[in-house]
């Protein structure tokens, strides 16, 4: 099969982009597209699930929100993977991978769940020895059938819990995709992006989905933690971004402008919200559209081709983007229990959520520039070159 007849039909292939120099170098788009995905999920939590704005707008803004942030989310772990299997070296060490990923992401985790556990007994409510035990192990997706357990103090720490788990994987699996012969990359994304549609229709269609869980999807709680986040699950969409990764790497990727990418996204988006399966909405597996974003931001940057993302202002955003994640949640729930989780008027409403935003970004960047950074340069390995993996 040759190069052409690998990618989609009707599409010219991209050539391999030139060798890149450095990791933080070649990927800065990609950072920058952290900082908006960490941005869309923030407003979804902030105006969604406190009710920031009430009303018919407020109803748009929260339709809108929910499925641009559930896509976003799952477009995380493709990003992941994608960023991660690009930068991989040759012969680098497995435990050399897993210590790095540990110092960068872990010391903060560990913050935000202390700081958690002192909010959730300072306002009133209890904290048992499981949760603190799974959330500080990063297991709290693992108990069967309990999406409570997987958001029990941080709720949003589960997504950390998963990547933990992606990241444990990363070395096996990219063994068996460096054996994969490069025109077999496109039916490889194939199978895995059927499997993503497959597992959860076939858990909306043989799992029962009473009791609901809350006011949230039509879907049980076993239904939920299997799709949303059982973490074999999920890697399913962080194997989608190695396998976009190489592609992209091998010169098999089609010269789609930035437009297609969006409209792709838009299309992803839609699907979402016209999606009849609840269960299936909730794993988002249309999110695979969004993935052309990835490449071609990744495509146009290994050409020197920098996006607007790529601007000093948007690195620094997606350098704190994690931290935000794991920040962001505790500011806004807390932080509206503090003034009494009262209905606001719009004016105050907006003012309130300013006021939300500047404290996270605040405390994201102490976390970053205190905890975060000097951790991570105190432990983290360094390689005796920055230099990538060359594409083919």
């Amino acid at each position: 099969m040759t190069t052409a007849e690998s990618a989609p039909e009707n599409a010219t292939v991209t050539p391999a982009p030139a060798e890149p120099t450095t990791w933080r170098r070649i990927l800065p788009s990609l950072t920058g597209l952290r900082a908006i995905g960490a941005g869309i999920v923030f407003a979804f939590h902030s105006i969604v699930e406190i009710n920031l704005f009430a009303g018919v707008p407020g109803l748009l803004l929260a339709v809108v929100l929910s499925i641009v942030g559930t896509v976003c989310l799952t477009g995380f772990f493709i990003l992941s993977g994608f960023v991660i299997t690009w930068a991989a070296r040759p012969g680098a060490s497995p435990v050399t991978f897993w210590r790095n990923r540990l110092v960068r992401l872990y010391p903060v985790h560990f913050v935000t769940t202390i700081g958690a556990i002192a909010l959730v007994l300072g306002f009133g409510g209890t904290v048992t020895a499981p949760e603190i035990i799974n959330n500080l192990l990063l297991v709290q997706t693992w108990k069967f059938g309990d999406p409570t357990m997987a958001t029990s103090l941080n709720a949003v720490s589960w997504f950390l819990a998963v990547e933990a788990f992606c990241y444990l994987c990363f070395p096996g699996l990219l063994w068996l995709l460096n054996r994969l012969r490069p025109e077999r990359l496109w039916t490889a994304l194939g199978v895995v992006t059927a499997l993503s549609f497959i597992i959860p229709i076939a858990v909306d269609l043989l799992l029962p989905n009473t009791p609901y869980v809350g006011n949230g999807p039509k879907a049980s709680a076993l239904q939920i933690w299997i799709v949303y986040f059982f973490p074999p699950v999920r890697l399913l969409e962080f194997i989608a971004g190695m396998l976009l990764a190489r592609i992209v790497l091998t010169g098999r990727w089609p010269a789609w402008r930035m437009r297609t990418g969006v409209l792709l996204f838009i299309g992803g988006c839609v699907l979402t919200l016209v999606i009849p399966s609840d269960p299936l909405r909730a794993g988002a597996p249309t999110a695979i559209l969004a993935a052309p974003i990835i490449a071609i931001l990744a495509t146009r940057d290994a050409r020197n081709q920098v996006s607007g993302l790529g601007g000093r202002v948007w690195l620094w955003f997606g350098e704190l983007s994690m931290v935000i994640y794991l920040v962001h949640r505790l500011v806004i729930q807390y932080g509206y229990r503090a003034i009494g989780s009262p209905h606001l008027n719009p004016l105050v409403a907006i003012v309130f959520w300013l006021a939300l935003a500047a404290v996270t970004l605040g405390l994201s960047w102490l976390l970053y520039r205190f905890v975060e950074t000097p951790i991570a340069r105190r432990f983290h390995t360094r390689r005796r070159a920055a230099e990538p993996a060359a594409p083919s």
